[in-house]
């Protein structure tokens, strides 16, 4: 096997560079698909099984953040306001006085 890469000065670097990077890399690209789709699935399921249990759970698909103080008044106001923080508040929601 010719090598032609730059470690021409050392043929055991340049002999170990060629056989591990592009053998490895051109013939046998194929035996990470297993892996990279295990991996992907082990990531992407939690999020599409938490889209359906807050359905079952909360009767719609997603949680209301809480994280600021902003979202967390909303989330009073449209609980006393409705009883329901994920129903959509209008001016028809407020009381007549």
């Amino acid at each position: 096997m010719s090598c032609h890469c730059h470690f021409q000065f050392n043929k055991i670097r340049c002999r170990i560079w060629c056989d591990f990077f592009i053998f490895n890399l051109l013939n046998m690209w194929y035996e990470i698909l297993p892996t990279f789709f295990i991996i992907m699935a082990g990531m992407g399921l939690p999020g599409l099984g938490l889209y359906h249990i807050h359905n079952l759970t909360l009767g719609n698909h997603h949680r209301r953040s809480l994280h600021s103080r902003l979202d967390r008044i909303n989330y009073m106001r449209d609980m006393r306001l409705t009883g329901n923080p994920y129903k959509v508040n209008g001016l028809d929601a407020l009381p007549d006085k």
